[in-house]
């Protein structure tokens, strides 16, 4: 499957820490346990949110070359469009070149324009319902997540991260989003007719 770029989803009974690290440097998606309806519910999902992500693009904004390589990496296994910048000033050319973007992953330290600034001036064009923005930083700490998070950020990651938070928080982060867009497709639509 892999060798044909076909995204892989591994559901198993059991799991032990060197086979879930095996199965991440392969490039699989994600492993589900099958523990209950819940994980099944999980499942499905994953893979309607994977039908879904070869339609959106992705701003990875950081810095960092390698950090902005390693997340690439993690976003194309997921068939997201990926799109980089160096910082925030070159991620607001980016985000006006290209205004399908419905996620943007930005560091918190970076020269010329910080992830916070960039937030807020993202903010001033775009409403949290029709992107969503998720703050990353070696420097974790909870005054900066919480003032990210006031400024218009909808999600905050501490690196190093594992890459099933990783993961887990932008399917949240990108479930949230189309759940929006359907209400605002139903609310404005007539039943009876």
């Amino acid at each position: 499957m892999l060798a044909h770029n076909i995204p892989s989803v591994i559901f198993t009974g059991k799991l032990d820490d060197s086979f879930r690290k095996k199965i991440y440097t392969k490039g699989i998606v994600d492993y589900v346990l099958k523990e209950g309806p819940a994980n099944v519910e999980y499942v499905v999902s994953l893979l309607s949110q994977l039908k879904r992500t070869c339609e959106l693009d992705v701003l990875v904004v950081d810095d960092s070359n390698s950090i902005r390589s390693y997340i690439k990496h993690l976003l194309v296994i997921y068939q997201f469009n990926v799109l980089e910048a160096v910082d925030g000033v070159d991620a607001l050319e980016k985000i006006q070149q290209h205004p399908n973007i419905s996620l943007v992953l930005t560091d918190f330290n970076m020269p010329n324009m910080d992830g916070l600034e960039l937030t807020k001036q993202i903010r001033r064009k775009h409403r949290s319902q029709h992107m969503a923005i998720i703050g990353m930083s070696a420097f974790g700490n909870n005054q900066l997540s919480e003032h990210f998070l006031k400024l218009g950020g909808s999600d905050f990651i501490t690196k190093p991260f594992l890459e099933e938070e990783f993961f887990c928080r932008i399917n949240q982060n990108m479930a949230l989003l189309e759940h929006i867009k359907k209400l605002k497709f139903l609310a404005t639509r007539d039943f009876l007719m």
